[in-house]
C-alpha cells in the first residue's frame, strides 16, 4: 500500500483545495483515498487567502464534519502551506514577470521531485489552482518526476458555484449544481523512466531530457565539404582549424584497415609523434582543400606550421584538439551525437598510460568527405 501524498498549486481561490479534498474524503464519490500528507504551493496572497478562507475558519473541521469523519482526518495545517518566494527568500505576492515564473518553477521542482523520491508514496497532484503559468509547471513537474503510480487531476464545479467566495464543498449531493467533475490529466510520464539523475535547474534539466528523447534518432550521416559540418541534414560551419583535425582524423578512420564498429586501435587513431609529422604535412593540405593554395590565411598557416619548433607545434596541437570538443559540445544538436563527433583520446600503449592516441570513433558507413 502507498502513502497518500496530495499536491495542490493554489491562487486566491481557497475553495479548490477543499473541492477536492471532498471529492477524495466523500463516500459519494466512491474515491475513499486517505492522504497522510497534503501539500499547497501558494504565493503569499494565495497563503492569505488559504489562511482567511479554510484555517481561520477551521473549514477543514466543517468539512470532516460533513463527511462524517473523525476530528483530525484530513491532516492539513498552515505548515503544510509551500509558499514561492524571489531570490532573497521574500514571499512572492503573485506571479507575473518570467523572473518570478523561473523562481517559482524551481520550487515546484524542488517539492515534487522531493515528494516523488519516495517510493512508497502516491502523489495525486492537481493543476485546477493558481496562475495559468503556475498549473503548467505543475504539468511539466509531473511529467518529469511522476512515477506510473500518480496521477495527476483536473477539477470543475457547476457554473453557479465558479468563483462563489462563500462555497468551498458540498453540502447536498442530490443538487446537481454542488457536483464536482474531476477528471484524470493524461500525461507522459518521461523522466523518471531514462536513466537520468533528475537534478539541476529546471531549465537544464528539461534541456537534458529533451535531448535524451531527441538523442533517440541515430547519427546516419556526417559529411565534410571543405569547414561545412552535416550532421543528419544540419549544416554548420566550423572554424577552420577545427575543420582540419576532424577532417584529417576521419579521413584515418575511413582509410584504416579496421571495422566499421572499432572502438578505437593504432589503424584509425594516431599518436603523438605521428601527429606532429601530419601537422607538417597532410594537415597542411587539408588547410589548403579548406582555405585555398593560394589564400594569405593558408600560407601564414603553412608556415606557422613548418617553422614551429617542437614545443610551439605540440601547444598548437593541443590548441586545435581542444578547440574541437569545445566547438562540438556548443553545437546544437542531441547530447549523444555530441559524443560520438568529439574526438577521443585513447591511451592504447599498455607499456605507458601517458600517451595517449587521437581520434575519431564513428562508424565508417555515415561518413564522407566532399572535397
Amino acid at each position: 500500500m502507498f502513502k497518500e501524498v496530495f499536491v495542490a498549486v493554489i491562487g486566491t481561490t481557497p475553495q479548490v483545495l477543499t473541492e477536492c479534498l471532498y471529492y477524495y474524503y466523500s463516500e459519494f464519490y466512491g474515491k475513499n483515498r486517505r492522504f497522510s500528507k497534503i501539500i499547497v504551493i501558494t504565493t503569499s496572497a494565495g497563503k492569505k487567502s488559504i489562511r482567511e478562507g479554510i484555517l481561520l475558519p477551521v473549514r477543514i473541521k466543517e468539512l470532516e464534519n460533513e463527511l462524517g469523519l473523525p476530528k483530525g482526518s484530513i491532516p492539513f495545517a498552515e505548515a503544510d502551506i509551500v509558499e514561492l518566494c524571489d531570490q532573497h527568500g521574500v514571499a512572492l505576492k503573485d506571479i507575473r514577470t518570467s523572473l518570478d515564473n523561473l523562481l517559482a518553477t524551481e520550487q515546484i521542482f524542488s517539492v515534487l521531485k522531493e515528494i516523488t523520491d519516495d517510493v512508497g508514496t502516491r502523489v495525486t497532484a492537481t493543476v485546477a489552482g493558481g496562475r495559468k503559468t503556475m498549473s503548467t509547471t505543475m504539468a511539466v513537474a509531473y511529467q518529469i518526476f511522476a512515477r506510473q503510480q500518480d496521477e495527476l487531476i483536473h477539477l470543475i464545479t457547476h457554473d453557479s458555484k465558479f468563483g462563489d467566495s462563500d462555497w468551498y464543498f458540498p453540502t447536498d449531493t442530490s443538487d446537481e449544481t454542488q457536483r464536482l467533475d474531476v477528471s484524470l490529466v493524461s500525461v507522459v510520464k518521461v523522466g523518471r523512466y531514462l536513466g537520468k539523475s533528475l537534478t539541476g535547474n529546471p531549465a537544464a534539466l528539461m534541456a537534458e531530457i529533451q535531448d535524451s528523447l531527441t538523442g533517440l534518432t541515430s547519427l546516419n550521416t556526417v559529411i565534410m565539404d571543405k569547414s561545412k559540418l552535416s550532421i543528419n541534414g544540419a549544416v554548420f560551419n566550423l572554424k577552420p582549424r577545427v575543420a582540419v583535425i576532424m577532417r584529417f582524423l576521419l579521413k584515418r578512420r575511413m582509410d584504416s584497415g579496421c571495422s566499421s564498429n572499432c572502438p578505437g586501435c593504432n589503424q584509425c587513431c594516431i599518436g603523438r609523434d605521428a601527429l606532429l609529422d601530419a601537422a607538417k604535412s597532410e594537415m597542411i593540405e587539408e588547410y589548403g582543400s579548406i582555405a585555398g593554395k593560394y589564400s594569405g590565411h593558408f600560407q601564414r598557416y603553412k608556415e606557422s606550421r613548418i617553422s614551429a619548433d617542437t614545443i610551439t607545434l605540440n601547444n598548437r596541437i593541443d590548441e586545435d584538439l581542444s578547440r574541437q570538443i569545445s566547438d562540438i559540445a556548443k553545437l546544437e544538436i542531441p547530447n549523444q551525437h555530441k559524443e560520438l563527433l568529439r574526438l577521443k583520446k585513447l591511451r592504447l600503449d599498455p607499456d605507458d598510460q601517458r600517451i595517449f592516441w587521437c581520434g575519431m570513433i564513428l562508424d565508417k558507413q555515415i561518413i564522407k568527405l566532399v572535397s
